[in-house]
C-alpha cells in the first residue's frame, strides 16, 4: 500500500467548502432532490470508517517526492499500480474510499505554516488529513484510474482557489478586528451580489456549451478558475456544483474587497456557432470587454483551459440552476 494511505475514523464529506455566505444568501441554489439526499444518508449509515488516500497524480510530482526518499516505487507507473491495489483492498475491506492529490509544493507550504519538517515522521499523514484540505477530497466510485486522477487534480485546483481566497480575506483589517475571520455579515451581501451578477451575465448568452474563466487580482497575485457549463432553454444552467462554489467564492471576494476581475465565456451555441463574451469588474460594476483583451491578461494555464472546447458537465455531478 502506498505510504500515504491512512484510515480515517472521523466522517468525511465529498462536497467542497462553500464561501461562508453561501449558506444564507440562497440566490443560486440547485433544485432540491430529497430522494437523492435520503439515499445518501442511508448509504453513509451502512458504511464503516472511510479511508483517505494521498495520491501523487503526476510523474513530475512523483520524481520530486522520490528524490526526497518519500516513495518506495521507483517510477510513477509502478506507484500507480500500488494505488490501484490499495483501492481494491480498501473496497474489499468494506471501506468507503476518498482520495486527495498529494502535492509536494502544498506539503512544503503546509509544513512551513505549521512548523513541521517536510520529511519528519507523520508529516505526510498530517498534511493529507488536515480538515482544511477537505475541498480536495474526492470519493472513489470505481471506474478507470486516469479518470480518478483527473478528478483529484480538478478538486485540488478548486481547493487551491478556496485556500487562496481564505488567505486574501484573512489578511484584511476586517478579519484582524474580528479575531482572524472575515465577518460573515460583510460576506453575505457580497456573495448575493456576485451571484446576481453571474446570473445576469450568463442570462444574456445564447444556449450552448461553454467554458467560463474568472480571475481576480489580489495581494498575492491573480487567482483564476475555469469551469465548463451548459446554458439551456428557459435560462437554465447546468454546472458542477463544486465548480459553481469556486466561481461564486471568487466573485464574492472580488465584490467584498473591491478587486479588479475579469470573466470570459467561450464556447459554442446550440446551433453550432462559436461564441465568446467578456466582462471586467472594477470593484464597483461590470463592463463589457473584448474577449481577446481578457485572454491576454490571463496566465497561460487559465488562457489555455478556457480556449479548449467544452463538453457538457457530467449529469451525475451537475446541478441545474435557474438564472432568473
Amino acid at each position: 500500500m502506498p505510504r500515504h494511505a491512512r484510515t480515517r475514523t472521523a466522517g468525511l464529506t465529498a462536497s467542497a467548502r462553500r464561501c461562508p455566505a453561501a449558506r444564507t444568501a440562497g440566490s443560486a441554489s440547485a433544485e432540491p432532490d430529497p430522494g437523492r439526499a435520503r439515499a445518501e444518508e442511508r448509504r453513509q449509515a451502512e458504511l464503516g470508517d472511510p479511508l483517505l488516500l494521498g495520491v501523487v497524480t503526476s510523474a513530475a510530482d512523483h520524481a520530486r517526492l522520490a528524490a526526497r526518499g518519500g516513495l518506495s516505487a521507483p517510477d510513477h507507473r509502478g506507484y500507480l499500480r500500488e494505488v490501484e491495489a490499495a483501492l481494491r483492498d480498501a473496497v474489499r475491506g468494506g471501506h468507503e474510499v476518498y482520495g486527495r492529490r498529494f502535492h509536494p509544493g502544498d506539503l512544503d507550504a503546509w509544513c512551513a505554516e505549521h512548523g513541521v519538517r517536510p520529511g519528519s515522521r507523520g508529516s505526510h499523514r498530517a498534511y493529507i488529513e488536515d480538515p482544511e484540505g477537505e475541498p480536495d477530497w474526492v470519493r472513489w466510485t470505481g471506474g478507470r484510474l486516469p479518470e480518478f486522477l483527473a478528478a483529484l487534480d480538478r478538486a485540488h485546483e478548486r481547493g487551491s482557489v478556496h485556500r487562496g481566497l481564505d488567505r486574501m480575506l484573512g489578511a484584511t483589517a476586517e478579519a484582524a478586528a474580528a479575531g482572524g475571520s472575515f465577518p460573515e455579515a460583510l460576506l453575505r451581501p457580497a456573495y448575493a451580489a456576485g451571484v446576481r451578477a453571474l446570473c445576469d451575465l450568463l442570462g444574456s448568452a445564447a444556449p450552448g456549451v461553454y467554458r467560463l474563466a474568472c480571475a481576480a487580482d489580489g495581494a498575492e497575485g491573480r487567482i483564476g478558475f475555469c469551469a465548463a457549463l451548459e446554458l439551456g432553454a428557459g435560462e437554465r444552467m447546468s454546472i458542477e456544483e463544486a465548480d459553481l462554489d469556486a466561481l461564486c467564492a471568487l466573485l464574492c471576494t472580488a465584490h467584498v474587497l473591491g478587486l479588479n476581475a475579469g470573466l470570459l465565456l467561450n464556447g459554442r451555441t446550440a446551433d453550432g456557432r462559436s461564441a465568446a463574451r467578456g466582462w471586467s469588474f472594477d470593484g464597483r460594476g461590470y463592463h463589457r470587454r473584448c474577449p481577446l483583451d481578457l485572454l491576454d491578461g490571463f496566465d497561460a494555464p487559465l488562457a489555455a483551459r478556457v480556449a479548449v472546447p467544452a463538453a457538457p458537465p457530467s449529469p451525475g455531478a451537475a446541478a441545474t440552476l435557474r438564472l432568473s
